[in-house]
């Protein structure tokens, strides 16, 4: 096994665990939007609400 082989395995690692954690920084992203727009919607709310 030479270095370019060992280079290859490591970029596709690589490549593997930044394509993962984009996906699960989006998600985390998408949930955090979600609850600031719930806790929103209670602040604007108010007491007006039921």
């Amino acid at each position: 096994m030479t270095a370019a082989d060992l280079l290859k395995i490591f970029m596709a690692v690589g490549i593997v665990v930044a394509v993962c954690g984009i996906r699960w920084m989006n998600k985390a992203i998408a949930e955090l939007k979600e609850e600031t727009r719930r806790e929103r919607e209670q602040m604007a709310c108010g007491e007006e609400c039921p």
